[in-house]
């Protein structure tokens, strides 16, 4: 196995002073080095000095490499490396966004099915949340930080030509074109720009199958909330049914909750008291509508009010019920649910 040995100081030296010098180019940059490596070979034959020494008079390489850049005419008084335009800049960050928020998407989609059709509790959806929001942050604080590191080069980037540069103590975001040597990469841009087109692809299909998907559950949902009105009507409709055959108390109770069941006995005494010649249902009204596997144990999905007007026989002046007929929901399980239509109020009567 071989073992690498550590790297001399003159290496140390010549290794900060390239990375500083990148704005030069490869060319042009690996002159400099050439250049200072001979004065320090000849510093350290004339003088007898160590190498430690003779770096230590050429000062530090950060600051040796602005006072070269700022003589070639490209540190801050000279015209070359220019920042990039502002709208490459912008166009930079749009695309590294676009696979950013893919990315996500990606990870969230499947977590967000597990905590909805999975694990089925508040509890565990919570958990879901929290980590996609964990990873969102920590993804977001990488991606920031990355992209403000010198060397490191995102594909939005890529895509746009851009380099983060070191010019002295500024780390400047420049064309790739200005930079001599690194005009010719243009197959890692090409690619760069397909993977942009393909994020961007990505991330507007996934947000318009999250929109469509959203569309089509508020239609499922009208659907079953004109489906839920028809179910109250036909509880009244029944429940009248019963009244005019004659059928008993205990039948009739049925459809009311507990706390109305009386308004059962009132409704038979009416009939039984020619109050009741004929009914109609007037209006009905959806008042309340949640799907099942948003609704706790025992409680109203869906509340309807059924207006009923009453007709005494041989009269066109009748009074008006208002029936709040609810669905109360009860869960059986993972996915599994059951629901009993009950009376659970009634106003009137009215005109």
């Amino acid at each position: 196995m071989t073992v690498n040995e550590p790297l001399s100081a003159s290496e140390r030296y010549l290794r900060r002073l390239a990375d500083a010098l990148e704005a030069l180019g490869p060319t042009e940059t690996s002159e400099v080095l050439t250049e200072v490596w001979s004065h320090v070979t000849d510093a350290i034959a004339d003088a007898g000095s160590s190498e430690e020494e003779v770096l230590a008079r050429f000062g530090d390489p950060e600051a040796l490499a602005a006072r070269i850049l700022e003589e070639r005419g490209v540190g801050r008084g000279g015209s070359g490396a220019p920042r990039a335009e502002g709208w490459r800049r912008i166009g930079a960050v749009i695309v590294d966004a676009a696979l950013w928020l893919a990315l996500v998407w990606l990870f969230a989609i499947p977590l967000i099915g597990v905590s909805m059709y999975g694990l089925r509790s508040y509890g565990g959806a919570v958990i879901a949340w929290v980590v996609i929001a964990a990873v969102m942050g920590v993804a977001a604080w990488w991606w920031v930080k990355k992209r403000r590191e010198r060397g490191f080069t995102t594909i939005g980037m890529k895509a746009m030509g851009l380099r983060r540069v070191r010019l002295g103590e500024e780390n400047r975001l420049v064309r790739e074109r200005d930079i001599p040597g690194l005009a010719s990469r243009e197959g890692g841009r090409i690619v760069a720009v397909i993977g942009a087109i393909i994020a961007l692809f990505v991330l507007a299909s996934l947000t318009y199958s999250v929109f469509a998907n959203q569309a089509g559950q508020r239609e499922v949902e009208a659907r079953e909330a004109v489906m839920s009105s028809g179910q109250a009507g036909s509880v009244i409709t029944s429940l009248y049914r019963e009244v005019a055959t004659g059928a008993p108390l205990a039948s009739v109770e049925g459809p009311f909750a507990l706390p109305v069941k009386q308004a059962a006995a009132d409704l038979l005494t009416r009939h039984s008291q020619g109050s009741v010649g004929s009914y109609t249902i007037i209006d009905m009204n959806l008042l309340e509508y949640k799907p099942y596997d948003e609704t706790p144990d025992g409680a109203n999905q869906t509340l309807v009010s059924v207006s009923v007007l009453e007709y005494p026989p041989g009269s066109d002046v009748g009074q008006i019920y208002d029936y709040h007929v609810g669905l109360v929901v009860q869960s059986q399980g993972k996915g599994g649910w059951s629901g009993q239509w009950l009376i659970q109020s009634i106003d009137g009567p009215h005109q």
